[in-house]
């Protein structure tokens, strides 16, 4: 195991000097995403990390294959390496495994020959761990020797799971299906559970399958993605952020700030300025960066914002992944720091102070009526249904018939007047029937229908409140730094307050504009400055 870990951490070295030396010479510093260049056409992208072998490359996981490719943006260069849909791939000296959607191939030559070593398979991700590869697939959990070819699939339940990712430490492997995350020791005698996504909703409620934008299947909430940082494990759900920071024993609630929106596909971390872990995901709206409790959305510059994977480009940058492109970005860690930086002069009062002078601004509880009010999730709506739902009972089911016939121009008639002789090669015969569905009084079959309703506009409501309360004391907490704080520079006040408006559109958003009218000041550029230095 030692030997391993040190080749592994002396490989990984060995990458990241390459990496930022060549790097420094092939890209200019940027304060925005920038793309690589569309080498790919309208290809699928699935995914993209830093090359091992070659700093200057990135390996791009596509719909149509692996590409080896140059990313320098002034010429971007690519080489095609195999031909198949790749989900992910691994590198470990001369060795190359790539999980596609046909199986798995391998190289031992660097990706001059290759083999095919397991098929009819989905593979999914794939990693190293204790002298071992571990392959997860949508049919279980495959894992060989480094000296074999031959792969076995795991017993018990981790040979039947659904795996999404492996994550490979150095006490053993974690193993994340669509809700519950699996940890094996090195000796690999047996798989228990360390986290269960179910266990934090209701007990009993299932997870629903709905359709994506792009028409594939994906889970309303559910686990995507691991990651093994500085500071602890790092476990990504599509609605929330979990940490462990003793091996994946116990896990906490990753607090995020009030920017953070969309679901999240992926997590990473990396060592920030201060020596502080720095966070990073990407979600359907962008990449949100920072530290516990205080993350930024980083989007300018990137046409799609749906981001599906993250990768750790150097130490301070990122590689994201979307469906139409690869993006780029420098600088993490300045981007994402604080806004008043340590050597600002910051002035505090105490909290009923600071409510005083925000007096002129609705209060949390008003922004969070509006909101539901907005997005029609109150509960006076469902509380209608019901009433309207018992109210049926009382109005009857109308039915209107007309019948009508020809005959000879005289004629008996064939009503309630059989001996009457009449005239006319037609008539007509009409009839109203009125129904009443009593039983409605003590239970309507539209209940059912309500009451499924009710759960979904429950789960909405509680989104909307959840969101409007984090952005609302995310904006209140940058509007109390810029009046008490002195920035270092011009620039940073200005990016301040101009994340500040920022909040306020996104509040306004959530209100349909009645957080602005109800406010006296439309931008904070207008409101007082106190305790400026």
């Amino acid at each position: 195991m030692k030997r391993y870990v040190a080749m592994k951490n002396k490989l990984a070295f060995i990458s990241i000097l390459v990496g930022v030396c060549l790097f420094a010479v092939t890209v200019h510093a940027s304060s925005d995403w920038r793309r690589v260049n569309n080498y790919f056409g309208n290809t699928e992208m699935r995914g993209a990390k830093p090359d091992p072998i070659d700093g200057r490359k990135l390996m791009v996981m596509t719909a149509s294959g692996l590409y080896r490719v140059d990313r320098a943006l002034s010429a971007t260069r690519a080489s095609n390496i195999i031909s198949e849909p790749v989900n992910d791939v691994f590198v470990l000296g001369e060795q190359l495994l790539v999980a596609t959607d046909k199986g798995l191939f391998a190289s031992r030559n660097g990706g001059r020959m290759w083999k095919q070593e397991l098929t009819n398979v989905l593979a999914v991700d794939v990693t190293a761990g204790e002298g071992k590869f571990f392959l997860a697939t949508s049919s279980g959990v495959y894992l060989r020797e480094f000296n074999e070819s031959v792969w076995a699939r795991m017993t018990g339940i981790l040979g039947r799971a659904n795996a999404r990712r492996i994550l490979a430490t150095d006490n053993g492997v974690f193993v994340l299906t669509d809700h519950e995350l699996y940890f094996m020791a090195d000796d690999m005698a047996q798989a228990r559970k360390v986290f269960s996504y179910g266990a934090l909703a209701e007990e009993g409620e299932a997870v629903e399958a709905v359709k994506d934008e792009e028409g594939s299947e994906s889970s309303q909430s559910g686990l995507v993605d691991i990651f093994e940082g500085y500071e602890g494990i790092y476990l990504a759900a599509r609605d929330g952020l979990f940490v462990s920071r003793d091996g994946g024993v116990t896990w906490q609630a990753f607090q995020l700030s009030g920017e953070v929106s969309g679901d999240i596909s992926s997590v990473v971390s990396m060592i920030g300025e201060g020596g502080r872990e720095l966070v990073c995901l990407g979600t359907s709206k962008g990449v949100a960066c920072g530290r516990e409790g205080s993350l930024e959305m980083l989007y300018s510059g990137m046409e799609d914002v749906a981001v599906r994977r993250l990768a750790v480009l150097r130490e301070h940058g990122l590689v994201a992944t979307t469906r139409s492109g690869i993006y780029i970005l420098e600088n993490v860690a300045g981007r994402a720091a604080p806004l008043a930086d340590a050597d600002a002069q910051c002035v505090f009062k105490d909290y009923a102070s600071i409510v005083e002078e925000f007096v002129h601004e609705p209060t949390v509880r008003d922004v969070q009526s509006w909101a539901v009010d907005y997005a029609e999730a109150n509960k006076a709506k469902i509380d209608a249904w019901r009433r309207q739902a018992r109210g049926k009972a009382f109005l009857p089911a109308v039915s209107v018939g007309v019948d009508r016939a020809s005959g000879e121009l005289l004629h008996w008639d064939t009503g309630p007047n059989p001996d009457v002789l009449q005239k006319g090669r037609a008539y007509a015969d009409w009839d109203l029937r009125l129904t009443w569905e009593l039983s409605d009084l003590i239970w309507s079959s539209d209940q059912t229908s309500i009451d499924s309703r009710s759960k979904m506009m429950v789960e909405l409501r509680e989104q909307v409140i959840d969101q409007v309360t984090r952005i609302y004391f995310e904006r209140r907490r940058l509007q109390v730094e810029i009046t008490s704080c002195a920035y270092a520079n011009t620039g940073d006040r200005m990016a301040a307050e101009m994340r500040v408006d920022e909040l306020t559109a996104l509040l306004d958003g959530y209100t349909g504009g009645v957080f602005s009218k109800r406010t006296n000041i439309n931008s904070f550029n207008h409101q007082p400055r106190r305790n400026n230095v």
